[in-house]
């Protein structure tokens, strides 16, 4: 039997995501994320196999968020989907930060 997990992946990505928003894509290492969390770096690994995964994750989580919203909001009328992406944005500072200030291609390291 193995032993209870301390972290959720999901505080992983609230914590990554917090990173980013205020460093940039560059402040996001592995050392950073686990030395703020307070988790062993293996904890970190054990969940993503590298940072660009977790960035990828990340990308990915923050674009579902806002989709899902933009959507229902068209589906509604044309002028509450015009308006959302400033509430989204005003209610999700860091994930706004991620998507508007950083191209996809930014957050990889190869890049």
């Amino acid at each position: 039997m193995g032993r209870k997990a301390h972290f959720k992946r999901d505080e992983f990505m609230d914590a990554a995501l917090r990173l980013v928003a205020q460093g940039g894509p560059g402040a996001l290492t592995v050392s950073a994320l686990a030395g703020g969390m307070k988790a062993p770096i293996g904890s970190v690994y054990h969940r993503f196999p590298s940072r660009d995964v977790l960035l990828a994750e990340l990308w990915i989580r923050a674009v579902e968020q806002f989709q899902r919203g933009f959507l229902e909001a068209l589906a509604c009328n044309g002028l509450l989907a015009s308006l959302y992406t400033a509430e989204w944005v005003r209610k999700h500072p860091n994930e706004g930060c991620l998507l508007l200030l950083y191209r996809r291609e930014e957050l990889l390291s190869g890049y």
